[in-house]
């Protein structure tokens, strides 16, 4: 009897070393199916981080930044080897990290572009409400590419969002039926499935106009939008001073930034947007005019290239050209060698080299 007493006291004392053996063997369970998961949940991580392993040896023309709009500029079209280093739903503070990392990796393109959503100048994704533990847009890629080259870097200070990516599984980018898993295009700059030249494009949906695309793809993006500018009213403020810090990097690194703000969307979720800030309330905080006047502002200042979108796009007309879009808020290739060819003679001469020339009859 006193040995069975014995053993049961023993049993229910705390033991810091099966305390410690319980949290590693958890928190590796938990890495464990992040790694195991995050290819599906985020389709483009294998290149992304081949191309960020390689940054400093890679011989590239170009950098593409910033979220997943990219998509619309072809560089393969304009000659460029391209790296493409935008995330989906990346912010402004992702793209800065992300950007100061590989340069200081050795990155050494002669352009970065960024293709400047207005919204995203009112967007941080590591915003939480006082009763939201996660940030309400995953930063699990952003991340997990800084992770190759500085693992112990929260983006802007979001040390909870750099605890989530090092060990939950990824979370998705919701809807799922919308946004579409990205594929491979085939063409001469991708040849293996892990090339850091690899070129995506998002799968077609059957109409990019339909009502319910718009609300479905709104329903998500917006929440981000409305969440950010109640947490920090001075959010413009900050993603301002992160546009000058990627603008004073290039102008100190000898690339030339090129940024295109404002973006094709299919009109109808151009308006929704607009509609749900109006039902939120922000209508007059969320004002695309002054952000992008700062936007142009902070950069020009710099010695960046601006180009607004309307020099290469009519909103009123393109937009409604939805056999251009794969969705309503990214071009089918097609839509993006039209949108490419439009850019082309607006682009500046790198290191005194001559302007790339999109070639005749090129699709």
């Amino acid at each position: 009897m006193p040995s069975s007493i014995s053993s049961s006291e023993a049993s229910g004392r705390f033991s810091p070393l099966r305390a410690v053996v319980f949290t590693v063997l958890l928190l590796s369970l938990l890495k464990g199916s992040a790694w195991l998961t995050r290819d599906a949940v985020i389709p483009i991580m294998p290149t992304r981080l081949e191309a960020v392993r390689r940054i400093g040896t890679l011989e590239h023309d170009s950098v593409s930044l910033g979220a997943s709009y990219n998509v619309d500029v072809r560089h393969d079209l304009l000659g460029l080897r391209n790296v493409p280093l935008w995330l989906p739903v990346a912010d402004l503070f992702e793209t800065a990290a992300l950007f100061e990392q590989i340069v200081k990796a050795g990155a050494a393109p002669a352009y970065a572009f960024i293709m400047l959503d207005p919204y995203q100048m009112y967007q941080d994704n590591g915003a939480r409400d006082d009763w939201r533990m996660l940030n309400p847009a995953s930063r699990d890629a952003a991340h997990g590419l800084l992770s190759v080259l500085a693992p112990f870097l929260p983006i802007d200070g979001d040390r909870a969002g750099w605890l989530e990516a090092l060990f939950l599984p990824p979370r998705g980018i919701p809807p799922t039926a919308l946004i579409r898993h990205l594929l491979p295009v085939p063409g001469r700059i991708e040849v293996p499935d892990r090339s850091p030249f690899a070129r995506f494009e998002f799968n077609k949906v059957p109409d990019p106009a339909v009502p319910e695309h718009a609300r479905e793809v709104a329903d998500f993006v917006t929440p981000i939008i409305i969440g950010s500018v109640r947490a920090d009213p001075m959010i413009l403020e900050r993603t301002s001073a992160e546009l000058g810090r990627i603008a004073d990097l290039a102008a100190a690194e000898g690339i030339e930034l090129v940024v295109v703000v404002g973006i094709p969307l299919v009109a109808r979720y151009r308006a929704e947007l607009a509609a749900r800030m109006i039902a939120a309330g922000l209508a007059q905080q969320v004002d695309l005019t002054q952000a992008i006047a700062r936007a142009t502002q902070t950069l020009e200042a710099a010695g960046a290239t601006v180009i607004p979108l309307s020099a290469v796009w009519d909103t009123g007309a393109d937009d409604q050209r939805t056999e251009w879009f794969a969705d309503n808020r990214h071009l089918t290739a097609a839509g993006a060698a039209i949108f490419t060819r439009r850019l082309a003679p607006l682009l500046p001469a790198a290191g005194g080299g001559l302007l790339p020339q999109y070639p005749e009859g090129s699709d």
